[in-house]
């Protein structure tokens, strides 16, 4: 993918056009499994946190209501998440992988991990590390 010469210098316009790169592989990563980006990133939140309310994992990948309302109804039709009842609140439900879920996750972080480090290829490993932990560094603290 080519960045515009003008906008080279600008951080915010290098990280737009890093996010659409390495979206386009990872979706062609993918496509085979049936799932987007985005559901991948809600299957492995719910991999490593169990059950976890509807709002709550909106919350964690930053997407407001409605669209994880359209996620969530799309993947449970895909056999990927259920909704189970909270024992704590009768009213709420939680999402829970599926056994399909769990291993879509799986597969899925596989041909993600392909597809990250396709787009890193340019850089050497140990600048394809650092480049990674700067990231987090700069997101996580």
């Amino acid at each position: 993918m080519s960045v515009p010469a003008g906008l080279q210098g600008q951080l915010g316009s290098l990280l737009k056009y890093a996010h659409l790169g390495i979206s386009e592989r990872v979706g062609r990563a993918l496509g085979p499994l049936g799932v987007s980006d985005r559901e991948l990133a809600l299957l492995t939140v719910l991999s490593g946190a169990g059950a976890v309310g509807q709002q709550s994992a909106a919350r964690l990948l930053g997407i407001d209501r409605t669209t994880i309302v359209n996620l969530v109804h799309q993947m449970t039709r895909k056999g990927l998440l259920a909704r189970v009842p909270d024992a704590k609140d009768r009213r709420r439900n939680l999402l829970r992988l599926t056994p399909a879920g769990r291993r879509i996750q799986e597969q899925g972080e596989c041909a993600y991990r392909r597809a990250a480090h396709d787009f890193l290829a340019a850089l050497d490993v140990g600048d394809a590390d650092r480049f990674t932990l700067l990231l987090r560094q700069l997101l996580v603290g």
